[in-house]
């Protein structure tokens, strides 16, 4: 049985983790990754579209990877708060699910070219999510 949780509307197996460099700790620029599970497939896609949809920034002109699997998916990049570096989200709708990726670019540390590897490794293991093929790896 699913419990829903209060946060997000979505469900109590909903899901995030957070990675920040190591050897050069640069507080508040964690790269952070969602996934929110909903009811239902119509449920994620209105929160998709009224929420993660509205959020600031541009697709960048170099961005390549259009996943085959989602529902829906976009990605935005810009100046957040005038802090030093770009910050850049993705969201993907996958049925009920919403993955949202997001990272500020540091040179040396996290290029555009980096984040889009973990769009396609986030998305590939949706993907296989899906499918009924999910491991450990």
């Amino acid at each position: 049985m699913l419990r829903y949780s209060q946060r997000f509307e979505s469900t109590d197996d909903s899901a995030y983790i957070q990675y920040a460099i190591a050897d050069k700790p640069i507080p508040g620029r964690p790269t952070q990754q969602y996934v929110f599970r909903y009811k239902n497939s119509s449920s994620a896609t209105t929160y998709y579209r009224n929420w993660f949809l509205t959020k600031p920034g541009e697709k960048p002109d170099e961005w390549l990877f259009q996943s085959s699997t989602a529902d829906e998916a976009d990605v935005k990049c810009y100046d957040y708060e005038g802090r030093d570096y770009t910050f850049c989200h993705w969201t993907a709708r996958y049925q009920e699910y919403v993955v949202e990726v997001m990272a500020f670019l540091i040179p040396d540390k996290m290029s555009l070219q980096d984040f889009e590897k973990i769009i396609i490794k986030a998305d590939s293991i949706m993907s296989k999510h899906l499918n009924g093929t999910s491991s450990q790896q």
